[in-house]
């Protein structure tokens, strides 16, 4: 880089690096410069828009498969591991853009990409779940300066006005008895499990991670919860993360009925040869094995002749016993784990039976 004067005129030469790696030499008046540093100002802002015009060249040969590696590996460290290889397979779904080019691709494209999972076989959810995720890619991308707007901003959520809303699942406490009477008693450590998720409410990865020696009080008759545990991320068996959300941490008292069953598991699994009180409470030396949980839970559910629900079902059955039976809503979040706001999204149907209950009190009282 260089500034001289000629015949009374500042003139800015120098070389810049090309795209392939070679040097292309540049030469040109400063006009308008009557001092060297006025000259030098001019060469700055040359080199600094030449600079960023290379880097929209470069972005505009990303792909879309270049694109989610670079979120990936950006997010790495900051990111829960779980949260990345959810992030990973919604990627993976999308290989059918992996090779435009995103300087190129415009609403109308993704939009015809999410349409063609908009069909019966693909939940509704789960099309809108695509929309999120691809927004969320984009949206990572305006912010590294790699396009100028996120092209999937404009593209609402996706609806289906004519179909049934798909009622949810849940064991009432008659079948549950049903359930744990058809529950094979000598299989105690899914017997345990599925209790503690009934009983408890909680969410499948917390329980799974429960440490013996730490999270479970008998004396006090609580259980904490301050991690998940997350089943084959990123190649390895299982990986422990932080919970899922700031409200997840919590402790949680254990009903009567859940506390007796917790004592018997406890004597058993101290019993047990090579028992380490370090260990996982379901699994000892490592968490168990999902799908295993979910075959039994379908087995027993089979012999008591009840419909099929998910394991994640029993979070609803404990939250809609609350529900049904009064209990503050505050009371209720804080047990689940989860804010005011999402227990009335996710049960407000529940609560609207509960307002109808509530106004027949009134008219009780005040009946003539």
């Amino acid at each position: 880089m260089a500034v001289e004067k000629r015949n009374g005129k500042w003139y800015i030469r120098g070389k810049v690096k090309l795209e392939d790696g070679s040097f292309k030499d540049y030469h040109r008046v400063a006009r308008g410069c009557k001092l060297k540093k006025e000259a030098m100002k001019i060469e700055d802002s040359f080199l600094a828009k030449y600079n960023e015009d290379l880097e929209q060249m470069r972005a505009s040969n990303i792909t879309f498969k270049e694109l989610t590696e670079m979120y990936l590996r950006e997010k790495q460290g900051s990111t829960k591991s779980s949260t990345l290889a959810t992030d990973k397979y919604m990627f993976d779904q999308m290989n059918e853009l992996y090779d435009k080019r995103i300087n190129l691709i415009r609403s109308k494209t993704i939009k015809d990409f999410i349409e063609s999972y908009n069909t019966p076989e693909y939940k509704l959810s789960y099309v809108n779940k695509m929309r999120t995720y691809l927004n969320k890619l984009f949206s990572f991308a305006v912010k590294q300066n790699l396009i100028e707007r996120n092209p999937v901003s404009s593209i609402p959520n996706f609806k289906r006005p004519d179909e049934l809303k798909e009622e949810m699942q849940f064991y009432t406490p008659d079948e549950w008895k049903r359930f744990v009477q058809a529950f094979p008693k000598d299989d105690i450590m899914y017997y345990t499990i599925c209790c503690t998720l009934y009983y408890m409410g909680m969410r499948r990865g917390e329980v799974l991670a429960l440490n013996r020696k730490d999270d479970v009080d008998i004396v006090k008759g609580t259980i904490r919860v301050n991690k998940t545990v997350s089943q084959y991320v990123s190649g390895q068996r299982y990986v422990v993360t932080p919970p899922k959300t700031k409200n997840s941490y919590r402790v949680i008292k254990m009903p009567e009925e859940e506390l007796q069953i917790m004592k018997k598991y406890l004597e058993w699994y101290d019993s047990c040869p090579g028992a380490s009180a370090d260990g996982f409470l379901f699994g000892m030396d490592q968490p168990i094995i999902p799908k295993l949980l979910n075959k039994r839970f379908h087995r027993v559910a089979d012999a008591a002749g009840l419909p099929q629900i998910r394991i994640h079902d029993l979070r609803h059955s404990h939250a809609t016993l609350l529900i049904n039976h009064g209990a503050n809503i505050k009371a209720i979040a804080d047990r689940l784990g989860n804010t005011v706001e999402e227990v009335l999204k996710t049960y407000s149907h529940l609560f609207n039976e509960t307002e109808d209950a509530m106004i027949q009190i009134i008219n009780n009282v005040f009946k003539k």
